[in-house]
C-alpha cells in the first residue's frame, strides 16, 4: 500500500510506529526515490525507537543508515515538558544531538541581513529605540540566527563537544554567545556576545562566489572599556584569512533617530569561487572599537 501510495505522489510520511526491520524493508522498496520517504519521529516518544525526548537522535541516527529522510513531529516538547526560563539552553542542547545527522543548508546568495531577532520579544525596537512595550510572538518576523556549525571540523565533533560550544562559554576557545530580548536594533531580541577572555564567535557559513567587492556593516552595543573587535572571513578549505576593522574614531554620520553612528567598511574580493566562514572575534591586534552603551554601525 505504502509503495502505491509512494508511487502517485510526490513522497510519503511513515508513522511514528516503524519496526528497525520495516524501516530496513521501506529503504529497499523505496529503490532510487529513496529520499522522498520520510520517516516520522516523534519527540514526545509515544512508540517511536529510542524513546523521544533528547534520545531522539537515536531514531535518527537509525534513519539516517538506511539513506531515508525525516520528519521530527513535535520538537516543541521543549518547551512544553520543561521549565520555560530553560527553554533557550534545552532547544540548543536538542537541536545539538541532532545535529551531526542533519543535512547543513548554507545561505548562497547576497544580500544577507539579520538584527537576530528571534521571533519574539517583550519589547519591540526600531533603530534601538522601543516602540511597542508588550510582549509578543510572530516566527515570521524571525530573521537569520547564528550558523553555529560554522566552525572549522565542527560536523565531525560528538554531539556531547558539540553542545559545549553550544552551551556557549564551555570551551576555552568560545565565548557565551546567546539571544538575548533585554536589548534589540530592530524587532525582539538580539545576539549577545560574552567573554571574560579572547575567544571566537562563530556565526554563519556561507556558499556564495564573490565576483564584486563586499560591503560589510555592524551595528552593536561595547560595554566593556577594553574591548577589541574584528570580523574574520575565512575561505573553506583555505588557509586564507581576512580580517575587517574598523577605528571608532573614523568619519562618521548619526543615525536619525538615535544616538548611534555609522560608517562603511568593504573589502576587495578573495575569491570568485571559495565559500566562506564569518566568525566574530573579541580580540584584535590592530586597531580597537571604542566602546559605548550606545548603538554603534560599523
Amino acid at each position: 500500500m505504502n509503495l502505491m501510495i509512494t508511487t502517485a505522489c510526490d513522497g510519503i510520511f511513515l508513522n511514528y510506529t516503524w519496526s528497525l526491520d520495516n524501516l530496513a524493508l521501506s529503504a529497499l522498496n523505496a529503490g532510487d526515490r529513496i529520499a522522498d520517504v520520510y520517516v516520522g519521529i516523534d519527540v514526545f516518544g509515544r512508540n517511536c525507537h529510542g524513546g523521544g525526548g533528547f534520545n531522539t537522535s537515536s531514531a535518527l541516527c537509525v534513519v539516517r543508515q538506511h539513506g531515508l529522510s525525516a520528519a521530527v513531529f513535535a520538537p516543541g516538547w521543549v518547551y512544553e515538558c520543561h521549565p520555560t526560563d530553560k527553554f533557550h539552553e534545552l532547544n540548543t542542547k536538542f537541536w545539538s544531538t541532532l545535529l551531526s545527522n542533519l543535512n547543513m543548508h548554507d545561505t548562497t546568495e547576497f544580500p544577507v541581513q539579520t538584527s537576530f531577532c528571534p521571533g519574539y520579544g517583550l519589547s519591540r525596537f526600531l533603530n534601538g529605540k522601543v516602540v511597542g512595550k508588550d510582549p509578543w510572538h510572530n516566527m515570521s518576523k524571525q530573521e537569520l540566527q547564528p550558523f553555529l556549525a560554522a566552525l572549522n571540523g565542527l560536523r565531525g565533533m560528538d554531539s556531547s563537544d558539540m553542545f559545549e560550544i553550544f552551551k556557549l562559554g564551555s570551551l576555552n576557545a568560545f565565548g557565551m554567545q546567546t539571544i538575548t530580548t533585554d536589548d534589540a536594533y530592530i524587532g525582539g531580541g538580539c545576539l549577545l556576545l560574552q567573554s571574560s577572555q579572547s575567544a571566537t564567535f562563530p556565526l554563519f557559513i556561507f556558499n556564495i562566489p564573490l565576483s564584486c567587492d563586499l560591503l560589510i556593516t555592524i551595528i552593536f552595543k561595547a560595554y566593556n572599556p577594553g574591548l577589541h573587535l574584528i570580523l574574520s572571513v575565512n575561505e573553506r578549505n583555505s588557509m586564507n584569512s581576512h580580517t575587517i576593522t574598523c577605528p571608532f574614531d573614523s568619519k562618521a554620520v548619526s543615525i536619525e533617530g538615535n544616538d548611534a553612528t555609522t560608517s562603511q567598511v568593504s573589502i576587495e574580493t578573495i575569491s570568485s569561487q571559495d565559500s566562506k566562514n564569518i566568525a566574530m572575534s573579541s580580540e584584535d591586534q590592530e586597531e580597537k572599537w571604542k566602546s559605548s552603551s550606545e548603538w554603534q554601525r560599523r
